[in-house]
């Protein structure tokens, strides 16, 4: 069976970034029908039916909102994420997708990991919402 990695899984190797790794790591698999989940040398491994593949496998968009919906938020590979993403890239995709939630909490990180500015307007409406998931995470 061939695993196609996604999620910060795919980001860390498309990007050769040099981080400690998540606790978990996704993968597509051909012929997967049903979602699994094992455990492995300490690592959470799960495996997705091919269809959770991102439309395009090398937009490092698509594989981070996989991340933030599925993985949770780390913040050591964001930070190396974003060194190697333009703001001006983070600026066309929350453009792109305005409505979208995940587009506004990369918007945020961007900013607030690599301290500078994007170049767009603040929101002047819409609900807030929280960065990360108080089940999974401790948040006061």
């Amino acid at each position: 069976m061939k695993y196609i990695p996604i999620g910060y899984e795919a980001l860390i190797k498309q990007y050769n970034l040099k981080v400690i790794p998540h606790f978990r790591s996704s993968f597509a698999c051909k012929g997967l029908k049903l979602k699994k989940r094992s455990k492995e040398l300490g690592r959470l491994v799960y495996l997705y039916p091919e269809q959770s593949l991102p439309q395009n496998n090398f937009d490092p968009f698509q594989h981070l909102v996989f991340a933030l919906q599925e993985e949770g938020i780390n913040l050591g590979i964001l930070k190396q994420l974003f060194s190697h993403i333009s703001s001006s890239d983070v600026e066309k995709y929350v453009l792109r997708e305005k409505k979208s939630k995940e587009a506004r909490k990369i918007w945020y990180l961007y900013e607030f990991l690599t301290q500078s500015l994007c170049n767009l307007p603040d929101m002047a409406s819409g609900r807030y919402i929280s960065l990360i998931d108080s089940v999974h995470y401790f948040t006061s």
